[in-house]
């Protein structure tokens, strides 16, 4: 039993070197979460207003995926602003993958990347 202890002991010295192990150990504990960890500051998202005129006109409450696209297939400008949102935060993120990329920083940057989502690094 105490060697056992003494190797664990070991290994998370080991792991606490290294720095791509230790914030991704971080992450799997959830020690190092806060409320940055959900959205960036700059990242805002708005609802997208739906007028319902009644309750038949309403999103379905329960799962049916033939009434769900019917409800949207009547909501074209409000799915355009929900795309155009998602578009402007994913295409920020995609713009911090490609510019690691072209500074040959991908493998530097994947975890911190990874557990920092769309605000990055």
């Amino acid at each position: 039993m105490r060697d056992m202890s003494k190797q664990v002991a070991n290994v998370r010295s080991q792991l606490e070197e290294n720095e791509d192990l230790r914030v991704l150990m971080a992450g799997l504990r959830g020690s190092n979460l806060n409320t940055d960890d959900f959205a960036a500051d700059d990242v805002t998202m708005q609802l997208v207003e739906v007028d319902a005129n009644d309750a038949e006109d309403a999103l379905p409450k329960v799962y049916d995926p033939d009434a769900i696209a019917e409800y949207w297939s009547r909501r074209p400008i409000a799915v355009v602003r929900r795309i155009t949102q998602l578009m402007g935060i994913g295409g920020g993120f995609m713009s911090k993958l490609i510019w690691d990329f072209a500074n040959n920083r991908l493998r530097e940057t994947e975890v911190r990347r990874g557990l920092s989502g769309w605000g990055g690094v």
